[in-house]
C-alpha cells in the first residue's frame, strides 16, 4: 500500500511539473525546415530571423513573422522561394527576388506568418545553364558539383557549386583567379582546400574565369657547362616574367650554338638542379634537339645548372689505335685523345656495347678528340685495306665445323671492304663449305671432325658496294687471305677462297692432377683415342684425405678405369682436411676421452686423438643461448653418441656439415595437468539501461528526459539504453518501468 501511494504521489508531481511545459511546447514551437544545403560548407543557403532575430535554432511559434535571408554567395543564383506546410496555408511576401534591405546585406528573400504545423523553405534557381568561359582551358581545371569539365565552354545550372584548380607546375607564378559575370562585376570566390583551388555559386548568367600571375621580372642565372634557358621567342633567357615558359637546353653556348661533343653532353645529362629556396618544376622531355624541358618561370630568381652523371666507364682501343691519352675509363665528358695511322685513315668509329654509334666523328682526322659519353665505348679507325686475314676456328677432333667467319686487315684493323655471301647450298652456309678431304665428301653442319682426317674450308668472298669509291669501279682488290698459317691468293671480288689444313692428330694430352694415368704399369702423359687408362690418386698430403676424383668433368667416389677420348683428358684427385668435431650442446660441457673406432664405415665417436699429434680430435662444447649442433665429419661417416640426457645421431653419410636440433628432456611444467583451463569472459556490452541521458547514471533525470521525448519535444536520449521494457519500442510503457525502478521498486530494466 506505501509503494502504491509513493507511486501515485510521484506521478503527480511529475504531471504537475511537466505537462504545463509539454502543453506550450506542442502548442507553439515548430521547425522551419531550409532545402537546399551547401554540402561543401555543410550549411543552408539562408538564414532563419523570427521576429527579427536569429537564434540559430531555426524554430518559430504560431504567428510569428519569419524572414528568409539568402546567403550572398547565393543571390546572384537566386529565383524564388516556394514555402509550404502540411494542412496549412501560408503567406508569402518577397517570394521573388525583390531584394529588401536587413542590417547591411543584400539578400533575395522572403517573409511569412507562421502557421501551426512545422515549414519547409526551398530556395529554387532559374532552370536552364548558363556558360562559363574559361580563358585557359589548358592550365585551369573546372569541376562542376565535384565532375570535371574540358573546353574552353563549360555549362552549369544556377546554384551548382563551380572548383578551379591552377596547373601545379605555376603555383610559384600563380596570384589569383578572377570571375566575371556577363553584365560586369566580379563574383566573390570561397576558399576550398589550397590558394590555387577556390570555389564559386554558379549565378544565373554567363560569367568568364581568368587566372592571375604575379607582377614582377626575375632573373634567371644559368651556371655550369652545356645548359642554355631560352624564352619563347627564342632568344637567351635572363629576365622572365611569373608565368613564362622557359626552355632549357643540353649541348649548347650561351649562343644557342652546338658544344662541340655536344652529343655526349646529351648522353651524361641528368637534371637540372635549382639553388635551395629558389627553384621551379622541370617537366623533361628529351629530344634529338637538345631540348631537356620546360620551367614556369616562378615569382622570384632562379639559379639553376646541369647535372651530369659522374660513374666511370670503360675505353677500349683497337689495334689499330696508335696512341691515346691512357684512360682506359672515365667519367663522362672526359677529354679523350686518340691517334692512328695517317697513311691509310678513313674515319673514327666510336660504338657503344651495343655497337651503336653514338659520337658524331664528322670532321675528326688521325688525331682527334672527343668527350666521354655515358657509357662503355669501343673506338675503332677505320683504315683503307692492304690485305685480309681471316679468322675461323680450324677443325678440331670431336667439335663440329664453325661458320662464323671474322674478316680484318694485316696490321689488325677491321676490314671492312670484303664480306662473306650469304650462300647456302650444296653444303653451303653463309658463304662457308667444309670438306671432308680424306672422305672426298663435304659434310654437314652438325657432324663432327673425326681424329686422323684431312679437311678443307671454301669461302665465298665479294667486295661491298660502298667502298667502290676506295678503289675505283670496276677494279680488282688482290690480297692474302690467312686462316690459322694456312694461305691462299685470291682476286677479290666473287672469288672462292680454299684453305687445306693438315691431317687431325688421334693421340691426346691427358693433364693429372693429384693423380696418375696408367697404361698397364706405366705412367703417360698422352694416349690414343680409345686406350683404357688406369686413374689412381697420389698419397693424399698430412691432415687430408681422398674426397673423389673427376675425370673429364664426370665425379668418380673411387678409382677406376677410363676410356682415352679424342680429345685433351683432364683427371684430377680431390683432397679435403680432415676437420674436428664441434658440438655446441646445451645443458653443460664436456671433454670426452675415449677410443675412436671403425667397423664397417661406422664411427663411434666418444672422442680421442684421431691424427696421433697427442690431442683430443673431438671436443663437446656449450655456449648459451644456443641450441643447434654443428658436427662436422669425414667422409662417408655415420656418427652417433649419447651426451648427459640428450641423444644425437646421424644415420646417413655425409660430407660437409650437417645440423641437428637438440631438444631438453621434458620437466614437471611440460606434463598435461587436470587443472580447469580458466577463460576469460567476453566483455559486457556498452549499454546501461535506463540511462537515457547518457550521464553514467540511472536517475529521476531519465524519467523526464525519456517523459519528453514520448511526448513529442525535441531532445536527445540515448536510444539504445532507453527501450527498458525490451519490446523493441520506445515509448509510454518504458517511462512508467523507468519510473518504478528509480522510486524503489524490485523490477527489471531490460
Amino acid at each position: 500500500m506505501k509503494k502504491r501511494i509513493s507511486l501515485l504521489l510521484a506521478l503527480t508531481l511529475l504531471a504537475t511539473l511537466l505537462l504545463p511545459g509539454l502543453t506550450a511546447l506542442a502548442r507553439t514551437e515548430y521547425n522551419v525546415n531550409l532545402l537546399p544545403t551547401d554540402l561543401n560548407r555543410m550549411q543552408p543557403l539562408a538564414d532563419v530571423y523570427v521576429n527579427n532575430f536569429n537564434d540559430g535554432r531555426n524554430v518559430a511559434e504560431p504567428g510569428d513573422e519569419v524572414e528568409l535571408i539568402v546567403d550572398p554567395h547565393y543571390v546572384d543564383a537566386f529565383d524564388h522561394w516556394e514555402i509550404y506546410a502540411t494542412n496549412r496555408n501560408i503567406t508569402v511576401k518577397n517570394a521573388y527576388k525583390t531584394g529588401w534591405e536587413i542590417g547591411s546585406a543584400y539578400t533575395g528573400g522572403a517573409t511569412f506568418t507562421m502557421p501551426d504545423a512545422h515549414v519547409t523553405a526551398e530556395m529554387k534557381f532559374p532552370k536552364g545553364s548558363w556558360t562559363i568561359n574559361n580563358s585557359d582551358p589548358d592550365h585551369i581545371s573546372i569541376s562542376v558539383n565535384g565532375e570535371k569539365r574540358t573546353g574552353a565552354m563549360v555549362y552549369a545550372h544556377a546554384g551548382d557549386e563551380i572548383y578551379l584548380l591552377y596547373d601545379e607546375l605555376y603555383w610559384e607564378a600563380f596570384n589569383d583567379f578572377y570571375v566575371e559575370k556577363k553584365d560586369g562585376g566580379g563574383i566573390d570566390l570561397l576558399p576550398f582546400s589550397d590558394p590555387y583551388s577556390v570555389y564559386f555559386i554558379m549565378p544565373h548568367t554567363t560569367v568568364t574565369v581568368t587566372a592571375n600571375m604575379q607582377a614582377g621580372d626575375y632573373k634567371i642565372n644559368m651556371l655550369g657547362k652545356g645548359g642554355l634557358a631560352v624564352n619563347a621567342d627564342g632568344t637567351k633567357a635572363e629576365v622572365a616574367s611569373p608565368g613564362d615558359e622557359i626552355d632549357v637546353y643540353i649541348g649548347m653556348d650561351e649562343n644557342g650554338d652546338l658544344l662541340p661533343g655536344y652529343d655526349a653532353y646529351l648522353d651524361a645529362f641528368q637534371e637540372f638542379e635549382f639553388s635551395s629556396g629558389k627553384y621551379a618544376t622541370i617537366v623533361y622531355e628529351k629530344n634529338p634537339y637538345m631540348l631537356m624541358g620546360t620551367f614556369v618561370m616562378p615569382a622570384h630568381d632562379v639559379e639553376l645548372w646541369p647535372v651530369y652523371s659522374t660513374e666511370k666507364h670503360t675505353i677500349t682501343y683497337a689495334d689499330t689505335v696508335s696512341d691515346h691519352s691512357g684512360f682506359t675509363e672515365a667519367a663522362p665528358l672526359t677529354e679523350v685523345t686518340v691517334s692512328t695511322y695517317g697513311d691509310r685513315f678513313l674515319s673514327w668509329i666510336i660504338e657503344d656495347d651495343n655497337g651503336s654509334s653514338i659520337i658524331d666523328t664528322y670532321g675528326m682526322g688521325p688525331t682527334a678528340t672527343f668527350l666521354m659519353p655515358n657509357r662503355n665505348v669501343t673506338v675503332t679507325p677505320e683504315l683503307s685495306v692492304n690485305g685480309v686475314v681471316m679468322e675461323i676456328d680450324a677443325p678440331e677432333v670431336g667439335k663440329t665445323p664453325s661458320y662464323e667467319i671474322k674478316m680484318r686487315s694485316p696490321d689488325g684493323s677491321p676490314n671492312g671492304c670484303l664480306a662473306d655471301v650469304a650462300y647456302n647450298s650444296d653444303g653451303w652456309q653463309h658463304g662457308i663449305r667444309w670438306y671432308d678431304v680424306t672422305d672426298n665428301t663435304a659434310i654437314s653442319g652438325d657432324a663432327k671432325f673425326q681424329a686422323g682426317h684431312m679437311y678443307r674450308v671454301d669461302i665465298k668472298l665479294e667486295l661491298l658496294p660502298h667502298f667502290a669509291w676506295a678503289i675505283g669501279e670496276g677494279d680488282v682488290v688482290t690480297t692474302t687471305a690467312t686462316v690459322n698459317d694456312c694461305n691462299a691468293d685470291f682476286d677479290a671480288p666473287k672469288e672462292i677462297v680454299r684453305f687445306t689444313f693438315d691431317s687431325l692428330p688421334n693421340i691426346f694430352p691427358i693433364v693429372a692432377t693429384n693423380c696418375k694415368a696408367k697404361l698397364g704399369d706405366t705412367v703417360v702423359t698422352e694416349a690414343e683415342a680409345g686406350a683404357i687408362l688406369w686413374i689412381q690418386a697420389d698419397f693424399p698430403p698430412e691432415g687430408k684425405y681422398l674426397d673423389h676424383y673427376i675425370i673429364d668433368g664426370q665425379t668418380f667416389e673411387e678409382t677406376t678405369d677410363y676410356k682415352m677420348p679424342a680429345y685433351e683428358l683432364a683427371a684430377e684427385a680431390v683432397f679435403k682436411d680432415q676437420i674436428k668435431i664441434t658440438v655446441d650442446l646445451t645443458g653443460g660441457s664436456a671433454k670426452v676421452d675415449a677410443d675412436f673406432a671403425k667397423a664397417y664405415q661406422y664411427f663411434l665417436v666418444g672422442g680421442g686423438d684421431l691424427d696421433g699429434d697427442g690431442k683430443d680430435d673431438i671436443e663437446l662444447k656449450y655456449d648459451e643461448g644456443f641450441a643447434n649442433a654443428v658436427i662436422t665429419v669425414l667422409k662417408d661417416c655415420k656418427l652417433t653418441g649419447t651426451v648427459s640426457d640428450r641423444m644425437w645421431v646421424a644415420t646417413a653419410p655425409f660430407k660437409y656439415i650437417t645440423t641437428w636440433k637438440f631438444a631438453p628432456a621434458p620437466t614437471d611444467t611440460d606434463k598435461p595437468t587436470d587443472k580447469p583451463t580458466e577463460t576469460t569472459p567476453p566483455p559486457a556490452e556498452d549499454r546501461l539501461p535506463g540511462d537515457v541521458t547518457g550521464d553514467g547514471k540511472v536517475n529521476i533525470m531519465d524519467v523526464i528526459r525519456l517523459l519528453k521525448k514520448v511526448s513529442g519535444w525535441t531532445v536527445e536520449i540515448v536510444e539504445k539504453n532507453a527501450d527498458v521494457t525490451g519490446d523493441g519500442n520506445i515509448d509510454i510503457m518504458d517511462v512508467i518501468r523507468l519510473l518504478k525502478k528509480v522510486s524503489g521498486w524490485n523490477v527489471e530494466l531490460k
